[in-house]
């Protein structure tokens, strides 16, 4: 028998002469999220950078951004390791000018004239999915995690492909829109209908393509990321969504009716609102209730099943992400957020964001092949366009966690 105090190894396990040492077999990890950040740290960041963006006439808001995101980083944990912002605000600062001249011209060529105003409306959209790419490139090249950069490795021809169903409704809406107003006549009524009925049908689509264009090309260490996710389950998703945010609306609506059912039967005269307060005030709060209550409950149950559904399908060769997040605790959180930032005119909405985003990256996790740190050597780093990240914050758009 083997004696591991004696030194030896018997016959069958020894190496032949000059054969390479045996390599470790790879052993699976789970790569857990944490977020680390206190929200009276992210207060004193988010009331300093807001103060100096609003006193420099938002010219501090690139250095406001870079200080908020080293922050956030340097908090998100990734298996025990933080993330790392590197970009240079200064940089990002020329990026934020440009914006602002482009904003300007495009503010002030709609004053002189509907076509100077639609030939700017033309070139924003035109520039945007350029804005949009260059926007995700900067942003992942300045971004890393165990000292390696990561890459955005998706092309411009492919962001305008991503986007090109969005430029239908762009331009159905200059033509339909803008030529009538021109000619001093209102624009057609059916028009008025069906673009909002237009948006609402393409819009799980479009998210679908922004979402498969993001998460097919994020790329670190030899691992490019891939989207297994088709567009009927971005439309389920925002269909049950959809249904989450009409349910409040129902039972507002029924406690509602029952309680003026309740005055009618006490002796409320006559039909109509005027000169009753008690029943004006309660329509008017049963509305604003149903209207807040619809609004988070939808945003929270899209939240929860967008994050789950997109990350849940995201893998590359050793890389499998998961998410389990789970929506009574996002919308207690939501609920909570809502009622102290009323209560203490918005100064809790640092603590709120700071509670619902351990919340979100708690609930992620990563499945590997084996330890990350075996994939290092040989990566590549690259750096993006400043602007496209000032366009990024300007249109609104997120590049994923």
């Amino acid at each position: 028998m083997f004696n591991s105090d004696s030194g030896h190894q018997p016959a069958r396990y020894a190496l032949p002469a000059g054969a390479p040492p045996a390599t470790p077999a790879a052993v699976p990890r789970t790569l857990a999220l944490q977020f680390t950040g206190s929200g009276s740290e992210y207060f004193r960041i988010w009331i300093v950078n807001l103060l100096l963006t609003l006193v420099t006439l938002t010219l501090y808001a690139p250095f406001a951004k870079v200080r908020r995101l080293r922050w956030q980083y340097a908090n998100t944990l990734v298996d025990g390791q933080p993330m790392g912002f590197h970009a240079n605000p200064w940089s990002m600062l020329r990026g934020h000018l440009l914006i602002l001249v482009f904003g300007g011209l495009y503010a002030v060529a709609g004053r002189f004239s509907v076509a100077a105003g639609t030939l700017a409306s033309v070139a924003l959209v035109a520039l945007w999915p350029a804005l949009w790419q260059a926007s995700l490139r900067f942003r992942l090249a300045n971004s890393s995690w165990r000292g390696v950069r990561l890459q955005f490795t998706g092309s411009l021809g492919q962001a305008y492909a991503a986007l090109a169903p969005m430029l239908l409704p762009a331009a159905m809406t200059l033509v339909l829109l803008v030529y009538p107003q021109e000619r001093g006549e209102p624009p057609p009524p059916w028009f008025l209908g069906l673009a909002p009925l237009l948006a609402v049908c393409m819009w799980p689509w479009i998210s679908f393509r922004m979402k498969r264009y993001q998460h097919d090309h994020y790329h670190w260490a030899g691992q490019t990321t891939r989207l297994h996710a088709g567009a009927w389950a971005f439309y389920k998703v925002n269909i049950r969504a959809g249904l989450a945010a009409a349910l409040p609306v129902l039972v507002v609506g029924l406690l509602a009716a029952l309680a003026m059912g309740a005055l009618a039967a006490g002796g409320l005269p006559g039909p109509g609102l005027e000169g009753k307060p008690v029943v004006y005030g309660l329509v008017l709060g049963s509305l604003a209730l149903a209207y807040m209550m619809a609004a988070m409950v939808g945003q929270g149950a899209l939240m929860v099943r967008l994050q789950n559904l997109v990350w849940g399908s995201t893998r590359s060769a050793a890389l499998r992400f998961g998410s389990d997040l789970m929506l009574r605790p996002v919308l207690l959180q939501l609920l909570k957020n809502l009622l102290l930032s009323v209560l203490t005119l918005g100064l809790y909405w640092p603590f709120g964001w700071v509670r619902l985003t351990a919340l979100r990256l708690a609930a992620v996790h990563i499945e590997a092949d084996e330890d990350p740190a075996n994939w290092l050597a040989g990566t590549a780093q690259g750096a993006g366009s400043a602007a496209g990240d000032a366009a990024g914050d300007l249109l609104d758009i997120d590049v994923g966690l």
